[in-house]
């Protein structure tokens, strides 16, 4: 019993002293950003027809290439993609939807009755594929219709983006395509 109390002394004596030091550490500084030269792959979206209908589909293809020596998995589709386009109009603004507007943290205009809104994140289940060190994987995307009001006509620049990795963000060209009445 008393082998038992020192073992927990020692312990919640270590737990203090990591405690300690954790507190007295600065914050980590953030990494920079990669060069393209060192992105671990690059991205390239192309629109699938430059002039849509207002209501309909607009689809991008995107190419990922894989720059390092190493298999990458990319996700190919599900939930966790609804952030990767950033959509803009010609005044430069996010043509968001209410639920867009909640899930990226863009205020909306006040909820008459003053009742708090819950806006829970996509869910579901995706798919990913791994693709090899040089090698390029072909995907079509459809830009989220419930995330982005795109039945106005008039001009929008798309630009993708995908994570690679803690603080690192990939980004495609930008591309324009054309909401017809």
């Amino acid at each position: 019993m008393i082998r038992l109390m020192k073992v927990v002394a020692i312990m919640a004596i270590a737990v203090f002293d990591a405690l300690a030091v954790s507190q007295e550490s600065p914050a980590p500084v953030p990494k920079p950003q990669p060069s393209a030269a060192t992105l671990p792959f690059s991205l390239k979206i192309e629109p699938l027809a430059e002039m849509v209908r207002a209501g309909s589909e607009v689809a991008v293809k995107m190419t990922f290439t894989n720059l390092t020596k190493e298999p990458l998995l990319v996700e190919i589709w599900g939930p966790g993609l609804f952030w990767q386009f950033d959509v803009r109009d010609k005044g430069g603004n996010k043509p968001l939807t209410e639920r867009g507007r909640d899930l990226f943290g863009v205020p909306s205009t006040p909820n008459p009755g003053g009742k708090k809104k819950i806006v829970e994140f996509p869910v579901g289940s995706s798919s990913a594929q791994l693709v090899e060190p040089g090698k390029t994987l072909i995907t079509v995307q459809t830009v989220p219709p419930e995330l982005f009001d795109l039945t106005q006509p008039g001009k929008y620049t798309i630009q993708a983006s995908r994570p690679c990795g803690l603080n690192c963000t990939v980004k495609s060209n930008t591309v324009i395509v054309t909401i017809t009445p």
